[in-house]
């Protein structure tokens, strides 16, 4: 065996990289308040498996943070889809605002 020469530490730390630092990006999904499956599910009134069909659909936005991972519903998205919901249903009488 070739003996080799060891470097110190201070010295090995002090490799540097060719390519330039990439800046960070600031993504919006991140920033909104977002919901877990169940707590949607509570709020609609309805079951886990229907809020993730609606993820799917794409009727809710939401996001995984990993593919098999837990979804995480945006709030802005239930509200919306609340509202969507209330015109749909609403009994006309509602509409002209008569009760």
């Amino acid at each position: 065996m070739i003996p080799t020469k060891s470097t110190p530490k201070s010295e090995s730390a002090q490799v540097t990289s060719t390519k330039p630092m990439r800046k960070p990006v600031q993504t919006r999904l991140f920033e909104a308040r977002t919901l877990s499956v169940v707590h949607v599910a509570e709020r609609l009134r309805t079951s886990r498996n229907t809020v993730i069909r609606l993820l799917e659909s794409g009727e809710l936005r939401g996001y995984r943070m990993t593919p098999q991972g837990w979804w995480r519903v945006v709030e802005q998205s239930v509200a919306e889809y609340e509202k969507k919901l209330r015109q749909e249903y609403a009994p006309e009488d509602e509409e002209n605002g008569e009760r």
